[in-house]
C-alpha cells in the first residue's frame, strides 16, 4: 500500500506518467512558440525568394536592354561601313578633280563612335549586374 501511495505522489499510476496541468500547459506553450518561430522563418524565406525573383527579373531586363543596345550598335556599324564604302567608291570613280565624300566619312565615323559607346554601356551594365548579383548572393548566404 505504501508503494502505491508513493507512486501516486510521483504521478505514476499503473506504470504510466500522469499528465499534470502544469506540464500540459508548458508543452502547449512550447509548441506554440516553436510554431510561431517556424512561421517567422517561413515568412523570411518567402521574402528572400521574392527578393531573388525580383533580382532575377531586373537582371533579365538589364540583359535584354544590353542586347538591344548591342544590336543597335551592330546595325550602326553596318550602316557606317556601307556609307564609308560608298564614299570610297565615289571618290575612286569620280572623274572630277574635287572630292566631296568627307561628309559621308565623318558621319560614318560618328556612327562608329556611337556604336562603340553603346557597346561600352552594355558591357558596363553587364559588369554591374554581375557585381550586384554576386553581392546579393553573398548577403543571402549569410546566416540570419
Amino acid at each position: 500500500m505504501e508503494c502505491a501511495d508513493r507512486q501516486r505522489g510521483l504521478g505514476v499510476l499503473n506504470g504510466s506518467v500522469e499528465s499534470s496541468p502544469t506540464g500540459s500547459n508548458r508543452r502547449d506553450r512550447d509548441a506554440d512558440e516553436r510554431e510561431a518561430a517556424l512561421d517567422v522563418r517561413e515568412a523570411e524565406a518567402r521574402a528572400r525568394e521574392m527578393d531573388q525573383a525580383n533580382r532575377q527579373h531586373d537582371a533579365q531586363t538589364i540583359l535584354v536592354d544590353a542586347g538591344h543596345r548591342d544590336d543597335a550598335a551592330d546595325a550602326r556599324d553596318v550602316i557606317s561601313a556601307t556609307r564609308d564604302q560608298a564614299a570610297d567608291l565615289e571618290a575612286f570613280l569620280n572623274k572630277d578633280e574635287t572630292y566631296v565624300g568627307h561628309g559621308q566619312r565623318r558621319a560614318a565615323a560618328v556612327d562608329r563612335s556611337h556604336a562603340k559607346d553603346d557597346r561600352e554601356a552594355a558591357a558596363g551594365d553587364r559588369i554591374q549586374l554581375t557585381e550586384a548579383t554576386s553581392e546579393a548572393d553573398d548577403s543571402s548566404s549569410d546566416p540570419p
